[in-house]
């Protein structure tokens, strides 16, 4: 049972196809395996006889869609374990929050890059487009699959597995004229975006029960990690 709460995380053996939103970043060979031919006779297996066959590549993918950020927040043994600690009146771990990052948004670019490459196989469509169209087609793809990962994690939060979620980006550090650069605005609009989805676009303020002061609805954004080091340091403008 992978899809109930208390189903086992078997990610390593997920067909490329399963959920939507799969971005094929590359392919990953795995190089021969040897076998006996099956006509070999005694002789030939004292001598071990082999022959050689080609294992097939397995596709590396990049997914930040709803579905599978609900999949793998339902299947994590981390998060199975955070739920029973909140359950447990006695847990010695009630202060920790659980945070999920979503890692490297900006491989979606690479992706559709990748995908959408001017070769013999290119659709009609895509040819004669220039280098700058392409990047902006790019990026507005890495954010729409970056708004659904957030509308996962939105309701992943509403559903008690994780406290918050962000982002966890190389892309954040990048020049602005890099094909993969991120910016911390780009971040912002897709948790709008996600968090209006959610709340079917009811954001107005609420009263607390209280004082009655007017409170605004936050989203559940609560991290962005980026790398900050000598060699990186645009992320800290």
């Amino acid at each position: 049972d992978t899809e109930g709460d208390g189903g086992t995380n078997l990610d390593y053996r997920e067909r490329e196809g399963k959920y939507p939103g799969d971005a094929r970043v590359s392919l990953l060979y795995a190089g021969s395996e040897e076998r006996k031919s099956d006509d070999e006779d005694d002789e030939d297996d004292n001598m071990n006889s082999k022959q050689s066959k080609s294992r097939p590549p397995v596709a590396l993918v990049h997914n930040l869609s709803k579905e599978y950020v609900l999949h793998s927040l339902k299947t994590s043994p981390l998060v199975q374990r955070y739920k029973l600690d909140n359950n447990n009146k006695n847990a010695t771990t009630k202060n920790v929050r659980l945070i999920s990052l979503a890692h490297n948004p900006e491989t979606q670019i690479a992706a559709y890059l990748i995908s959408n490459a001017t070769t013999q196989t290119t659709p009609e469509k895509n040819k004669g487009k220039d280098a700058a169209l392409l990047s902006r087609e790019a990026r507005e793809y890495m954010k729409k699959s970056l708004t659904s990962a957030f509308v996962g994690y939105e309701q992943a939060v509403r559903k008690g597995f994780i406290d918050g979620y962000g982002v966890c980006s190389n892309g954040l550090s990048l020049p602005e004229g890099h094909d993969m650069a991120m910016s911390w605005r780009d971040v912002l609009e897709c948790a709008v975006d996600a968090f209006v989805e959610v709340k079917g676009g009811d954001i107005r303020p609420q009263e607390k029960q209280e004082n009655h002061d007017q409170q605004y609805q936050r989203s559940s954004l609560k991290v962005i990690r980026l790398p900050g080091n000598v060699l990186e340091t645009r992320g800290l403008d």
